[in-house]
């Protein structure tokens, strides 16, 4: 699992020490002294986001780890760290589109616009195979044994058996079919 950076990597600048005008920039134990506890859950979402902004957070990050990382009070439990965690990472405007298969991760593109997005996973699937293909979208509704499921994730790179982390971050937005260059021109 990544670590989450510690808290002195998120300081905005120099800071006044008030006696005599001279700044300083806070050093990870003066950060660490004036660190408190969380105890709501509003303001651990707010923790959330800040740390998915600076790269601290990730989809591959724990409820333990968050708890131990922004000092999360006992009031608050694993799930509603998990729900928290979940909710501010889940976006059907995430930056990486996956065309999963059964479940399974095939492809990733972190292209933000779908349309690229598909473009690069078609050509990542013509390397695969070895032969050119296309991939188009068809309706959910006419989704068939075969077809990829595209799914915008958060930030990161997802490995084929990343089941769990798909199921828990992604949102799907799309289906496609996958079609040989000889089945296209046909």
């Amino acid at each position: 699992m990544p670590a989450l950076l510690p808290a002195a990597a998120h300081c905005d600048g120099p800071e006044r020490d008030g006696q005599d005008g001279t700044t300083r920039t806070p050093t990870r134990g003066s950060m660490d002294e004036q660190q408190t506890t969380i105890t709501q859950v509003h303001d651990l979402r707010q923790a959330i986001r800040d740390g998915i902004a600076s790269g601290a957070i990730n989809a591959r990050n724990d409820a333990p780890t968050i708890r131990e990382f922004y000092r999360v009070s006992a009031e608050i439990t694993d799930e509603e760290i998990d729900a928290a965690h979940v909710a501010e990472l889940h976006s059907e405007f995430a930056p990486v589109l996956l065309l999963t298969l059964g479940g399974t991760v095939h492809v990733q593109s972190d292209q933000f616009d779908d349309e690229d997005a598909i473009a690069d996973a078609a050509r990542q699937l013509s390397e695969i195979g070895g032969e050119p293909v296309t991939v188009e979208r068809v309706p959910d509704r006419q989704r068939q044994e075969g077809d990829f499921v595209a799914v915008r994730m958060p930030e990161g790179t997802y490995e084929a058996h990343d089941h769990d982390l798909v199921a828990r971050f992604g949102i799907e937005v799309g289906t496609y079919r996958q079609r040989s260059a000889a089945e296209a021109a046909a």
